[in-house]
């Protein structure tokens, strides 16, 4: 079944997913993710998802990992 956001229920996005989105590896979404805490919306199953609106926060979390190893890699 397809996921169709509505105004009470947010697009809702796997790791997979936001990798795609902003064109990184999954490998190191998680290492951002992990290292800066960046907490998913809800758990489906064992799967973390977040919404669109967590993307800022995600490119925010890579850009801290890449000045943090001098640039990016």
């Amino acid at each position: 079944m397809a996921n169709t956001a509505s105004p009470a229920m947010p697009r809702l996005l796997t790791l997979g997913q936001l990798a795609r989105r902003l064109g990184v590896s999954t490998h190191r979404l998680k290492y951002a993710i992990d290292q800066y805490q960046v907490e998913p919306r809800m758990r489906v199953g064992i799967t973390r998802v977040w919404s669109e609106d967590d993307i800022p926060r995600m490119r925010s979390a890579l850009a801290r990992v890449a000045s943090n190893r001098g640039g990016d890699r």
